[in-house]
């Protein structure tokens, strides 16, 4: 009878233990506030006037993933970039509640609860109207307004917004993919004989400190001066550097370099380079321990 009198005490005792250490870590990943996934990504939107003379309407969309905790019953109701240079008159920026939310990446969009966080998806539409090209315009940061009239600055990463002229182009995207461990590659047609100038992007050197980024073998910069002919193939590939590491997961990155070149003539294009880099995974988390992991890694619990 005292034996089981002595496990039945013990038991309860263990389960008391479970039961204050499951609270205890529980509370301590608690969010304070909304956390939204680092993004280093380019934005390109075309600039053109009407027949007009007027300025043509774009819609630039930014999809912008975050976290907020289960008992942050705040509505975010707006959102603005103070860094952006349009005046409201020209440029808005807002965020409507549902709008536009139903699906990104094949992935439905919309609050998904994993463990204590609430992950949705922020459509953010920027309205521009611009006869002239821009850019690139850096964004590091956002001003959210919630309905209780709360408002708070939350940083967002490295997005890059230009507004380019349509290019003639001399280059055709031929394929592009990715694997598993975040390797990618793709490939371009060349159509005219052409001599490299330049591959620039505000991301490169961001990107190339995390992959191996090579074009026809070499890096971007030493492909400065190289002869193309038509016909000719351009293969890209990025290889991680390293273990791919908790917050690399859960952050967006999206290279799109540009690439300037010299025709047998004497002119200068430019064409944008797509696909080079796309790591979209953070558009679908699953893992509440992970999701842990990826906060504590960024300093924010």
């Amino acid at each position: 009878m005292k034996t089981n009198r002595r496990l039945f005490i013990t038991g309860l005792i263990l389960i008391s233990l479970s039961t204050l250490a499951a609270l205890s870590f529980w509370w301590s990943v608690k969010l304070e506030g909304p956390v939204f996934f680092e993004q280093f990504r380019e934005n390109t939107s075309i600039v053109r006037t009407t027949p007009e003379g007027y300025p043509a309407f774009q819609q630039v969309m930014l999809p912008m993933p975050f976290l907020m905790d289960v008992t942050d019953e705040r509505v975010i109701e707006r959102v603005i970039f103070p860094e952006a240079p349009w005046p409201e008159d020209q440029t808005r920026i807002y965020y409507e509640p549902g709008a536009g939310l139903t699906s990104f990446m094949g992935t439905p969009v919309g609050k998904t609860t994993i463990g204590r966080y609430n992950f949705n998806t922020l459509m953010v539409s920027i309205d521009l109207l611009e006869a002239e090209p821009f850019g690139p315009v850096k964004l590091t940061c956002a001003e959210l307004y919630y309905a209780n009239g709360e408002r708070e600055t939350v940083e967002i990463g490295e997005i890059y917004l230009s507004g380019v002229e349509l290019p003639e182009g001399h280059f055709e995207h031929r394929s592009s993919g990715g694997s598993s461990d975040h390797a990618y590659e793709s490939n371009f047609l060349v159509e005219i004989p052409m001599e490299v100038l330049e591959v620039k992007s505000p991301l490169m050197s961001k990107l190339e400190a995390l992959f191996e980024i090579k074009i026809n073998g070499e890096s971007a910069a030493k492909l400065k001066g190289a002869k193309l002919s038509e016909g000719d193939s351009v293969h890209t590939t990025a290889v991680p550097k390293g273990p791919w590491e908790i917050t690399q997961q859960f952050t967006v990155y999206d290279l799109t370099p540009v690439l300037t070149y010299r025709t047998t003539e004497g002119e200068i294009y430019s064409q944008r380079l797509m696909s080079i880099i796309e790591n979209q995974t953070v558009y679908r988390p699953e893992n509440f321990l992970d999701l842990v992991r990826y906060l504590r890694a960024r300093g924010v619990i």
